[in-house]
């Protein structure tokens, strides 16, 4: 009878172990996180250093362990720029059970897919999604770069005031029109309060077939003193060139839209002096973002953009959210980024207020031989 009883017991033991040894020597299965980029169409190049930014993150945190010994999968998806198949993307995500989406790149997208984040209640989180639309919302979105009513006043006081241009036109792509409208409101409302007119305002499609040099020759033909292109990379790129063709030397001032290497290199000579703000200094000598930046020239063999600097910051505090939520949190992840403000990211220490918005200086800058130059500093 003891020696059945032994028998029993050293099998039951030696089970034990084996389902032990099992359970507990198989990896754990990874944090899947989506994102939503645009990776093909006329923003493609913009699309892909934001989604580099966001990747190297993932790849720096899986090398120091991941979270809670679980690594980060980054699902990408592409929306081409089409905020419908933004929409189509973010559900496909979510039927894979993502912890949280980050993107898109354009305001448009962002807006068509939020009454379905909030409704599903999947935290989000728009690194370079400017739109006044996802500001000041107690929601599932977390809106990391400035709302676009003050990219507007801060250009219409430079163009207005600083530069005394008081005869101003637009130029806007209503393909993302929740990005361009509210910063061609706010930029008209300050030129006016400083004495000026908006007196030509052109809109057109970026995805539908348009002739660049008849928007040039509208420009020419009101005759402003300055031109705000409130367009992407390579629409601001061309247009500038139309124009210095046709021999116009306006003055020029640019939304962070087309604030991309794509400006200057399809650009050339005509972007020179075009002045625009962006919430980036690239020039900074904070250990953080020299450090990023050398990882990412070694990663990607150029340097970042402000898209890539934004987006790897973005998987980082989510990193610190997914961390908490492990500890058996009963909060929602858009809670617990919120009182894990602040952190620190490759730009220095940045804070997220009750609505999920974050707040960045801005930097006047200018493209000067082909870069772009800080000229004036917050």
């Amino acid at each position: 009878m003891n020696k059945k009883v032994t028998i029993l017991f050293i099998l039951l033991f030696a089970g034990i172990f084996i389902f032990s040894w099992f359970h507990f020597s198989q990896p754990k299965l990874p944090i899947r996180i989506g994102y939503i980029g645009s990776l093909t169409g006329k923003f493609s190049d913009m699309g892909k250093t934001c989604r580099d930014g966001a990747l190297m993150a993932v790849e720096e945190i899986n090398a120091s362990g991941g979270v809670d010994d679980r690594k980060l999968q980054l699902i990408v998806s592409d929306d081409q720029s089409s905020p419908k198949i933004a929409l189509t993307v973010a559900k496909q995500l979510i039927d894979q059970n993502v912890q949280a989406i980050i993107g898109p790149l354009t305001s448009a997208c962002a807006k068509e897919i939020l009454e379905l984040i909030n409704d599903k209640e999947i935290l989000t989180i728009g690194p370079v999604v400017a739109g006044n639309y996802m500001a000041q919302k107690e929601d599932f979105f977390i809106k990391m770069y400035p709302s676009t009513s003050l990219f507007g006043e801060k250009l219409g006081k430079l163009a207005a005031s600083n530069k005394d241009l008081k005869r101003l036109a637009i130029i806007s792509d209503d393909s993302n029109l929740a990005y361009t409208a509210p910063i061609a409101a706010s930029f008209e409302i300050k030129v006016n309060e400083f004495g000026g007119e908006v007196i030509e305002s052109i809109h057109f499609n970026s995805q539908n077939k348009l002739s660049f040099s008849k928007l040039a020759d509208e420009i020419i033909e009101a005759n402003p003193d300055g031109l705000l292109l409130i367009t992407g990379p390579l629409s601001t790129a061309i247009i500038l060139q139309q124009l210095r063709l046709k021999g116009s030397s306006i003055q020029s001032f640019s939304s962070s839209w087309a604030a991309s290497q794509e400006l200057i290199s399809e650009g050339g000579s005509a972007v020179e002096g075009l002045l625009l703000y962006i919430p980036f200094n690239s020039e900074s000598t904070l250990p953080n973002y020299t450090q990023f930046t050398n990882s990412y020239k070694d990663r990607f063999t150029k340097a970042p953009t402000y898209c890539s600097s934004f987006n790897h910051d973005a998987v980082y505090m989510l990193a610190e959210a997914l961390k908490k939520s492990a500890k058996n949190s009963s909060k929602k992840l858009n809670e617990l980024i919120i009182e894990g403000s602040p952190y620190e990211g490759t730009q220095g220490e940045f804070d997220v207020d009750k609505n999920g918005d974050i707040h960045n200086k801005l930097f006047l800058q200018a493209i000067k031989n082909g870069q772009f130059i800080i000229i004036d500093t917050p």
